[in-house]
């Protein structure tokens, strides 16, 4: 049966009104169309609150015209943060069929099942805390350094295993060993100089918080795998020109925020030092390493537990003491350091990887150094 002839979009407000995640008590309204040919005799909302039963209701009709009806229907969400679930069921000429999320599980537009639907998401949400003014008004503005703009000026520093492009144009690739592992990773050059001289544009676009995906030393372009918390990446920068994209950006009312990857390391780091690049005594080397207990080792040194399988990023320990007086507590901790040097708050990666209690605290510690500072988690 063709899709067409049924339509929901969780993306469009027409169909999921208010779009996107919820607070407790907020009232949606859901609408699908149907296309009159089908001959529609009812059309019902199966929905549930994760862990809890089904329930089933039945939508009114909105609308129609020559072509399709639509329907509707109003739900009450839940009094406590949670996920609802939903998708639609639908009878016409004798069959009974379905309509939830694609098969991609990403939202949108969805599909059209015989049966057991994928179901779509909200996430209902209770928030207790102040959001800071400035924020509320913000339109938020996402860089990855590597590829946003290159201040030729600068620059390019040697780098272990990477080659640089010439020609920003040029197509992306990688270089791969025998068994498929990244042998060389590339990179455009885009640099913090860069994003500085970009300010003026962005400033006319409107925008008024700057998002930076990973800027501290790593290996890769795309910088999650951190070897430094405490230093910006060789080939973006240092901290005195960080420091003048700070000053510069707030004087043209911009605040940015860089993307915090605390669930796990790099293994070429100064932390886990499993390449030895590094002075520090890593975790990988010695079981005396001041890191040792911030990671999880089955058979020392060479089996850990590592973020989704990859052994270049060990997962921490983020209940360990040292570790959270390292990233939070301490007067010289990682967000200190860099809320000093002119920050206004951070993107959690994979917050739902990290203990509820590192996340409180991180966010406790965050409201003592700046009150208006805002975490956005992933």
């Amino acid at each position: 049966m063709d899709n067409i002839k049924i339509h929901h979009n969780s993306q469009d407000e027409f169909y999921r009104f208010p779009f996107g995640s919820l607070p407790i008590g907020e009232t949606v309204r859901l609408r699908i169309s149907v296309a009159n040919i089908m001959e529609v005799e009812w059309v019902k909302l199966v929905y549930w609150i994760e862990g809890l039963e089904k329930r089933t209701c039945s939508l009114s009709l909105h609308s129609i015209d020559h072509e399709s009806s639509r329907y509707e229907v109003e739900i009450k969400l839940p009094s406590k943060s949670s996920l609802v679930w939903y998708y639609f069921k639908i009878h016409c000429k004798n069959q009974t069929i379905f309509y939830g999320n694609n098969q991609q599980a990403l939202g949108g537009l969805g599909d059209i099942y015989d049966e057991k639907p994928l179901p779509y998401q909200i996430t209902v949400f209770d928030y207790k805390g102040k959001l800071p003014i400035w924020f509320m008004d913000s339109i938020m503005y996402q860089i990855f350094p590597d590829r946003f703009y290159r201040d030729s000026q600068m620059p390019s520093p040697f780098k272990k295993h990477c080659y640089i492009y010439k020609n920003w144009q040029d197509t992306p690739s990688y270089i791969r060993d025998e068994s498929g592992r990244i042998s060389k990773w590339d990179f455009f050059g885009g640099n913090l100089a860069g994003i500085t001289n970009k300010l003026d544009y962005l400033e006319d676009l409107g925008i008024n918080l700057l998002y930076l995906n990973p800027i501290f030393l790593s290996p890769s372009n795309h910088r999650y795998d951190t070897s430094d918390y405490e230093k910006i990446d060789d080939l973006l920068g240092d901290e005195g020109i960080f420091l003048k994209l700070c000053i510069e950006a707030k004087k043209r009312g911009i605040n940015i925020i860089l993307d915090g990857v605390f669930s796990h390391t790099g293994s070429d780091s100064i932390y886990f030092n499993k390449d030895d690049n590094f002075d520090s005594l890593g975790a990988y080397q010695s079981k005396e390493s001041p890191y040792f207990n911030w990671y999880f080792f089955e058979e020392y040194p060479d089996k850990y537990d590592c973020w989704w399988g990859y052994d270049n990023m060990p997962n921490v320990n983020e209940q360990e003491e040292s570790y959270q007086n390292y990233i939070i507590h301490h007067s010289d901790s990682v967000i200190n350091k860099w809320h000093r040097m002119g920050i206004k708050g951070w993107r959690l990666d994979v917050v739902d990887e990290l203990p509820t209690p590192f996340v409180k605290a991180f966010k406790k510690g965050l409201r003592q150094i700046d009150e208006d500072a805002i975490l956005i988690y992933h």
